[in-house]
């Protein structure tokens, strides 16, 4: 699964990286998204897969979240507020 995981992160963050590259100086500064240029958007962008990267190198402490309706629902209840882990523990 882990090995799964990690090649469609790859691959996704090659896609990204190609794309990217495509991009001509020019366009840099023209909006993107929002209140984001392309610059800012492609900045953005980098920094979730880089911190996406620490996470994969990580191991947790913490208690094994089921997957996206279970991590929703943790946070709804305040799981994810270090003090409200504490006393679940």
């Amino acid at each position: 699964m882990k090995s799964d995981v990690r090649d469609a992160f790859h691959s996704a963050s090659s896609g990204f990286a190609e794309v990217v590259s495509r991009i001509p100086p020019e366009a840099w500064a023209r909006p993107a998204l929002g209140v984001w240029d392309v610059r800012s958007l492609v900045g953005h962008a980098g920094r979730a897969l880089s911190t996406i990267e620490t996470y994969l190198e990580e191991t947790s402490a913490g208690p094994e979240v089921g997957g996206p309706v279970d991590y929703y629902l943790r946070a709804l209840r305040g799981d994810a507020d270090p003090e409200s882990r504490a006393a679940i523990g």
